[in-house]
């Protein structure tokens, strides 16, 4: 823990320095951030609290997985192609239309069961509820995100008021270190009310200072050191996650749903309907939720 701890500082240590020599050579308020280390959210944390720049931007895809976006920057920008290069969205990977997800469920007929939700309102207050109830449930919606991050199409959520839940998928679902963190997926406009240095951060890249209502109202998202990696939210990035959580919100009064990457220990994340209905049975999920359908395991099957 301790080399750990100091291999940290170090590391911030020398963003830091590196970050000062370039604001004072290019003069520029506004700072892009790529490659592997830009994951490293505390550390871009540190950078942000510390002011250098005005706006920090960080790829969604910033590891290797993201070389195909530089590639194709460059191709467009070398042929003058007219194509708008600002990545507003992680959700470029594929989608898969209703018939793929109706063979999935009739393969599987024997073990789950399902109901379809024709209103986004009746399926938001049915996942609502259900979270209030301590359900944890799989996610999974329209196209895949790019890069590491689940941020609300292949996720695994839950409610962030219990801590209970927390631990339940840390040692039965993802099956992982006890003191592992869970991300908070918060609703833009709330954000400065929940963390101190209310930087927007779409892509989870950034660990920001939890406040005294984000501690009390959240804490199974609110790390051991006041801290969180923080998604935040608009109606524009995601429109049927933001319709859930401000579901959740206007039932309990918490604009917040604890988001992790829907997948196993050493697996990845879900990509395919089958690949979420697994996933969904092997994990001991209470539910998922497979684009307007919420899915259920046939008690007396398992």
């Amino acid at each position: 823990m301790n080399i750990a701890y100091a291999g940290q500082i170090i590391l911030e240590e020398i963003i830091l320095s590196m970050s000062k020599n370039i604001r004072n050579v290019t003069g520029s308020k506004n700072l892009c951030l790529a490659g592997g280390v830009a994951l490293n959210c505390a550390a871009n944390g540190v950078l942000a609290k510390s002011k250098l720049f005005d706006s920090i931007y960080v790829v969604p895809a910033p590891g290797d997985d993201g070389q195909v976006l530089g590639k194709l920057f460059d191709i467009v920008l070398r042929n003058n192609i007219d194509i708008d290069l600002k990545v507003r969205t992680s959700y470029l990977g594929l989608s898969y239309d209703e018939s793929e997800i109706d063979e999935c469920l009739i393969k599987y007929k024997d073990i789950v069961k399902f109901e379809t939700f024709n209103k986004k309102t009746q399926l938001f207050e049915e996942v609502s509820q259900r979270l209030e109830q301590n359900q944890v449930l799989g996610w999974y919606q329209g196209r895949s995100e790019v890069g590491p991050r689940a941020l609300g199409n292949r996720s695994i959520i839950a409610d962030p008021r219990n801590s209970l839940v927390r631990d339940r998928i840390n040692s039965q679902i993802k099956r992982r270190e006890m003191f592992r963190p869970f991300a908070p997926c918060i609703l833009e406009n709330f954000l400065e009310e929940y963390f101190s240095n209310g930087i927007k951060s779409p892509f989870m890249s950034f660990v920001l200072n939890s406040t005294s209502l984000a501690n009390h109202k959240i804490p199974a998202v609110v790390h051991v050191d006041k801290t969180s990696r923080v998604q935040s939210l608009s109606k524009q990035e995601n429109p049927l996650f933001y319709g859930l959580i401000k579901n959740f919100y206007e039932r309990t009064g918490v604009p917040v749903l604890l988001n992790t990457s829907f997948n196993g220990k050493n697996e990845p994340i879900v990509e395919t309907p089958e690949d979420s209905i697994k996933a969904f049975l092997s994990l001991g999920l209470d539910g998922l939720v497979l684009g307007n359908r919420f899915i259920e395991k046939i008690k007396n099957k398992f």
